[in-house]
């Protein structure tokens, strides 16, 4: 009975930490994470310099769109809001950082944080989530 008080309690809270963690996210403007800069700064300075083949063409955001539904939205959340593991994607350190790096980043990630590498996702396809970050301001 007790463990079944627990669960209750678990399920109640849950939807509220992750609503507060919302709000929190997008009233800060959208600043979740503030180690993002420390781990970008890491990047090569041949991927700051690396701009995106697919800047400002439409349908490489819906593509983006569709492959952040599939591989992100567990642990960013809906519309990159942030959820309980990874942090709200509509922050300034994603939106100010060059393609490049984000890119670099998707490809390495940082597995001991939670952010696996995408390496295996094609190239066209990392760069059409970059594509969709960068659309999302």
């Amino acid at each position: 009975m007790r463990r079944i008080k627990s669960v209750k309690r678990l399920l109640i809270l849950t939807p509220a930490a992750v609503f507060i963690l919302t709000v929190i996210c997008l009233g800060s403007g959208g600043k979740a994470n503030p180690g993002l800069t420390a781990v970008f700064s890491r990047a090569p300075k041949a991927a700051r310099k690396q701009q995106n083949p697919y800047q400002g063409q439409h349908e490489a955001t819906l593509a983006g769109k569709k492959l952040f539904a599939r591989y992100c939205v567990h642990c960013h959340g809906s519309g990159a809001k942030g959820y309980t593991r990874g942090p709200c994607l509509r922050s300034p350190e994603i939106r100010d950082e060059p393609p490049g790096v984000l890119y670099w980043f998707l490809k390495n990630g940082k597995p001991r944080e939670g952010m696996p590498s995408w390496s295996g996702l094609p190239g066209q396809q990392r760069w059409q989530l970059v594509t969709y970050l960068k659309n999302l301001h």
